[in-house]
């Protein structure tokens, strides 16, 4: 009897060859899921006692993730964002140098949880006030408030940005995220990033016939000097014409620090015996090396936004004025937008 030879079998031969490239993909895809969460770990890989400046960004959006979730837990309101910061942070919940720096916050300065709660809670009732149609949240790190807009204003949309390894770190698979839900790579400081990325939104926005405009800048200001600042309200309001040429306008939400206000530095509770302490002292050191901006008072910032085209400028009614971090609400109108013509107005709180 004649031997089989296996091209004599065609059929055969797709499904063998099927069978293998599904296999081949399975992997493929099973090594790039392990690398994204790998890079969760690359970013988390923090050594607090010789921390460098361009890990200064990371590693606060860690803390700042993990002390709100803290107070977060305390507050039944929040149940919702409460899940949202669990999904993003169970890929490095038992990372012992990130649990070590969340326990140094918690020992001595145990009020800075409250304080990140207020600044949340101020800048969610001011987008809850104003119901944005398309709402931008920028540098968002891995706070819940765009995808908590999104899921609870179905008829609206939200995009968050961040730098790509926040980005990255945000795409988990299994978080089911809405539909009115998007992330995108933006360095807010690049300008023909930004213009780029104001004409995606563009067309976006028009094809559904979206308004109403707020951006939001939280936990970001401080880190930026003078020029940088400057740099990131000019592209602000680049991508706010980018997005509505016709009719440029928009809402702004943003955070300064008030050194005059009360500070953190009245509420840490030293002790040098305790075995954290040199370690929170390093984390602490580490993540004020890298703040350039320290407004004086409530005042000054409100006085710095009318200098950069802003206007309708307040302090936040919901912004504790207590705390070193405060919010405030402006608006930007362009110059094409004829009913604008007027100066830049300083409201009071």
């Amino acid at each position: 009897m004649k031997q089989r030879n296996f091209m004599d079998w065609p059929e055969q031969s797709v499904v063998v060859i099927r069978t293998t490239l599904v296999y081949m993909a399975k992997k493929i895809n099973s090594i790039w899921y392990r690398y994204k969460m790998d890079i969760w770990r690359d970013i988390y890989n923090i050594v607090l006692n010789d921390q460098k400046p361009k890990d200064n960004i990371p590693l606060t959006s860690t803390i700042t993730a993990y002390l709100l979730r803290k107070a977060m837990g305390k507050n039944p309101g929040y149940k919702k964002e409460a899940g949202i910061l669990d999904k993003f942070l169970s890929p490095i919940f038992n990372d012992e140098q990130i649990q070590a720096a969340y326990k140094g916050f918690h020992i001595f300065s145990p009020d800075v949880s409250d304080e990140l709660l207020n600044r949340y809670e101020a800048i969610k009732k001011e987008l809850d006030d104003t119901k944005p149609d398309l709402l931008i949240v920028g540098a968002c790190g891995l706070s819940p408030l765009g995808l908590a807009y999104a899921m609870e204003n179905p008829d609206k949309q939200v995009v968050d940005t961040d730098l790509s390894e926040i980005v990255v770190t945000r795409q988990i698979p299994t978080f089911p995220k809405p539909s009115n839900h998007q992330i995108s790579r933006l360095d807010l400081l690049d300008e023909e990033a930004i213009k780029e990325f104001g004409q995606r939104i563009r067309e976006a926005a028009s094809a559904t016939g979206l308004e109403s405009l707020a951006i939001v800048i939280e936990g970001l200001t401080f880190y930026l000097d003078d020029e940088q600042r400057e740099r990131l309200n000019k592209n602000l309001q680049t991508l706010v014409k980018k997005i509505k040429p016709e009719n440029p306008e928009a809402t702004f939400i943003f955070d300064y620090f008030t050194w005059w206000q009360p500070s953190r530095d009245r509420d840490i509770k030293s002790n040098s015996d305790h075995s954290l302490w040199k370690i929170f002292q390093n984390l602490t050191k580490n993540i004020t090396s890298g703040q350039k901006c320290f407004m004086k008072d409530i005042e000054e910032v409100k006085e710095y936004l009318a200098t950069q085209n802003f206007i309708n400028i307040r302090h936040s009614r919901y912004s504790a004025k207590g705390n070193a971090h405060n919010v405030y609400v402006c608006e930007y109108r362009s110059k094409k937008n004829e009913r604008c013509i007027q100066q830049p107005e300083i409201l009071t709180s």
